[in-house]
């Protein structure tokens, strides 16, 4: 089956929407691809980062959970402060 753009006047072919760009010319692609918005790419680096992260150990957080419930887990105030101090000054 061929498809013709002879249209016929009750449809209207569809154009590339405002920050598309056009790969007509490029292989492997159909027609216009959509970019990625800035804000998709911070969830990408976000998601990655995330992802890279080293993991917290089950036996950890048990370790911490029972020393909180025991009364002895003590949070170093300074070193919390210097590493949130940097996330501040943005």
């Amino acid at each position: 089956m061929q498809i013709s753009r002879n249209y016929p006047s009750n449809v209207t072919p569809l154009r590339p929407r405002a920050g598309s760009v056009n790969t007509e010319n490029i292989p492997g692609t159909r027609g216009s691809l959509t970019l990625i918005s800035s804000r998709a790419r911070e969830m990408a680096s976000a998601r990655q980062a995330v992802e890279e992260a080293p993991s917290l150990k089950a036996s950890q957080v048990e370790s911490i959970r029972a020393r909180m419930a025991a009364g002895t887990y003590r949070v170093d105030h300074e070193a919390l402060a210097s590493k949130l101090a940097p996330m501040l000054e943005d």
